[in-house]
């Protein structure tokens, strides 16, 4: 019997994204000393489909994701983008007539501070060429309200290279870094664009090892 994704379609168009979006997986992550961390990943994976083939086997990616998250639950350290870097490389695999796979990975974590609680979204893309070509970028958001009444929305995204790796927590503490109270009174009496200075220049301090191109910022008042 032909498989009917084989055959050669009608319109002999490369398709540049075709996949499953919005896989949603909860992982557990342990840790050393406290209680594990459970975390609902949305994922969304995608590869290139040539002109002569009629479409992909879209089981293929979510076997390659279930097949990594279960490797990883044995594993006790897990960062997004590394699970979206070993998710493409095992899809890749799978369709050997792609030539590069894009997993996008996002989820929320709760933090706890000292007079409330704070929901971070963290996300992840990652895109991985047969040529072992790696782009992956990890960010965060995180909304809070400032003395001012204001409501800041501060997101941030960090270039990695092929083999290095940036903990999420790391994000955190830069986009807590970013809303801190400490100098808000000094800082209210300025204009909206020294309050976003000021912010991004306490998320620049978290990240003075990486190069200048690779940390982008952003912030909004309302």
């Amino acid at each position: 019997m032909t498989d009917i994704q084989s055959r050669v379609p009608e319109v002999k168009v490369p398709l540049t994204r075709v996949g499953v979006e919005g896989v949603k997986k909860l992982i557990k992550i342990p840790r050393k000393g406290k209680r594990p961390i459970i975390l609902l990943l949305e994922i969304s994976c995608f590869v290139d489909l040539p002109s002569n083939l009629k479409g992909i086997h879209m089981s293929r990616n979510l076997e390659a994701i279930n097949e990594i998250l279960e490797e990883a639950m044995k594993n006790s350290e897990h960062r997004i983008e590394e699970l979206g870097e070993k998710i493409a490389r095992k899809v890749l695999e799978k369709h050997e007539y792609a030539n590069l796979c894009e997993v996008e990975i996002k989820t929320k974590y709760m933090i706890r501070l000292s007079d409330s609680q704070k929901f971070v979204k963290l996300f992840s893309n990652v895109i991985v060429d047969r040529r072992s070509k790696v782009e992956k970028t990890i960010g965060g958001e995180l909304k809070e309200y400032l003395k001012n009444n204001k409501l800041a929305t501060v997101s941030l995204e960090v270039e990695l290279s092929k083999n290095k790796f940036l903990d999420a927590e790391e994000i955190i503490k830069a986009l807590l870094e970013a809303v801190k109270s400490a100098n808000e009174e000094e800082v209210v009496r300025k204009l909206i664009k020294k309050c976003n200075k000021y912010r991004l220049k306490g998320i620049a301090r978290c990240f003075v090892d990486y190069p200048d191109f690779t940390t982008y910022a952003e912030s909004d008042n309302l």
